[in-house]
């Protein structure tokens, strides 16, 4: 009949507002996805359907860890844990390990991080979700290069790298490769480490994934500065820099400045490198993001290791730092930046 519409029900309104933040998520719009991701959730409470809840909650939960919203990711894992376990789901509980994990990597607690990819690893092998345990191995691969355990960080990688040629998908194969340079890279084999992360870009290129695709050109150019070839390294970087601009990704960005500071300051120019990571922080204090913090933090770190501390402007930026620091509970950050400062004031 005329005039009448079709009022979706509680289970299509989760499903469709999961759809849509999405592809918003996926496109890197995080804030625009998370009226969608939170409404998603509400409907399939409303619903009543264990299924539909726990993808919304996951997908809330990876969400709110992208805004830095740690709590609320946490809170939302926790909802999709207990329903999971309530009805057995190991496949969930699997990917719900795996996630938090990530948050506790984040804060530098690797073994407690590496007990949850544990629980992560018994799932998801338990149900054969080898995407899972792909993205698990990974992981612990990375963390274990974190607590310099090079021979369990070799083991996992060639863990994941054989399950990443097994299932042929490109976006799981870039990964593998990207985890194959950092390891290379954690060992000082820079020239080893360009050839995968080159690999893993024409991948992220192939799937038109362009934030992956210029973490990976970073990747690429850091490790040509490795190798001393500087030339390689800023040709590397001013292709990724056309990338980031078409993205509009302050995010991005931000990581190409960072990557320009220490292209600068292996060429020994210390007004260059001082202004990109003046930029790099001004535009992380407008994004707020944490991660950007830590990023910044952690190449600053490399460049006075190799400067001495003869970077004209460093003690205001790691003033402007410390004060994003400490609101953001980057307290391991601060201690390091306060330490540096007092070392910079005693020797002027």
């Amino acid at each position: 009949m005329e005039g009448l519409k079709h009022h979706p029900s509680a289970y299509e309104a989760a499903e469709l507002n999961r759809i849509v933040g999405r592809v918003k998520y996926l496109e890197g719009n995080f804030p625009q996805a998370l009226p969608y991701a939170q409404k998603a959730l509400a409907s399939a409470r409303q619903a009543d359907e264990y299924y539909q809840l726990c993808l919304c909650a996951l997908f809330l939960g990876q969400l709110n860890a992208r805004l830095n919203r740690y709590r609320d990711a946490r809170r939302a894992w926790k909802e999709a844990l207990e329903v999971a376990i309530e009805h057995e789901n190991l496949r969930f509980q699997g990917q719900i390990y795996i996630n938090t994990s990530m948050l506790e990597h984040k804060r530098g607690k690797y073994e407690s991080s590496l007990k949850l990819l544990k629980k992560g690893e018994d799932c998801a092998d338990m149900v054969g979700d080898f995407n899972a345990l792909a993205t698990c191995y990974g992981r612990m691969s990375t963390t274990y290069l974190e607590l310099n355990e090079i021979d369990l960080a070799k083991l996992y990688l060639k863990k994941m790298e054989k399950l990443a040629s097994r299932m042929d998908i490109p976006r799981l194969k870039a990964t593998a490769f990207f985890h194959k340079g950092s390891f290379y890279m954690k060992l000082e084999r820079y020239k080893k480490a360009v050839s995968p992360f080159e690999k893993s870009a024409a991948l992220f290129e192939e799937i038109n994934d362009k934030r992956y695709q210029v973490i990976m050109l970073t990747n690429i150019a850091s490790a040509y500065m490795g190798t001393g070839n500087q030339k390689k390294a800023e040709t590397t970087l001013k292709k990724a820099a056309m990338i980031a601009k078409s993205t509009g990704s302050e995010t991005i960005m931000c990581r190409i400045s960072i990557s320009y500071a220490e292209l600068y300051a292996s060429l020994k120019n210390p007004k260059q490198t001082y202004a990109n990571y003046e930029k790099a922080l001004t535009l992380a204090e407008k994004l707020g993001n944490e991660d950007r913090f830590i990023l910044i933090h952690k190449s600053i770190k490399e460049t006075l290791e190799k400067k001495n501390d003869q970077l004209p402007g460093l003690k205001d930026l790691l003033t402007r730092a410390r004060r994003s620091y400490k609101a953001m509970g980057l307290l391991a950050q601060d201690r390091e930046a306060k330490k540096w400062l007092e070392r910079i004031t005693n020797s002027t």
